[in-house]
């Protein structure tokens, strides 16, 4: 048994609303993604592990326990199309923390591939602000993403990197 060694997993996470800011690449702009997505329908419900997930960003002062949790991200698929968020946490009224979402970015997966969330920069260790999309394979090591993001807690954007850079691990929960 594995543990997912670099993403906690969100349990309040309360991020509903549709983000402000939306990024397309240039790849992907001649598909629209599907209508589940759509601005106006906000964020879809998370029922399977294998087609969504929300997480904390573990950012340096999170990991010594100095600050509590400030940004999380998640992601939907909706057929073929996966969407990307970038929460931040804000004070809520009395309630606890409010999730806010900050950025998304979406992008249509093709065959036999996943997002990837266990990534690094290639030469540096998994930082769990990196995630790619990748083809799905059973090595411990995922080949060469084809996409590949940050999640950039300075900016709170979502910014795109190149995914040559990019390494990313299998993930595992149960083995």
């Amino acid at each position: 048994m594995t543990p997912i060694r670099y993403l906690a997993p969100l349990v309040t996470c309360m991020a509903c609303g549709s983000p402000p800011h939306e990024q397309r690449l240039p790849d992907q702009a001649a598909r629209s993604p599907q209508p589940g997505f759509a601005a106006d329908t906000g964020r879809p419900p998370c029922d399977s592990v294998a087609s969504c997930r929300d997480w904390i960003i573990e950012t340096p002062g999170f990991l010594h326990g100095s600050e509590p949790a400030r940004f999380s991200g998640s992601f939907r698929t909706l057929g073929d199309t996966i969407r990307l968020w970038f929460d931040t946490a804000r004070t809520g009224d009395g309630h606890g923390k409010r999730w806010t979402a900050v950025d998304s970015a979406a992008a249509i997966l093709n065959s036999k591939e996943v997002l990837a969330q266990a990534c690094g920069f290639k030469g540096k260790a998994l930082d769990g602000q990196l995630v790619a999309i990748v083809t799905d394979t059973v090595a411990e090591e995922y080949p060469a993403p084809r996409l590949a993001w940050q999640f950039d807690v300075q900016t709170a954007r979502i910014r795109p990197v190149l995914p040559d850079s990019v390494h990313c691990d299998r993930e595992s929960i149960d083995e």
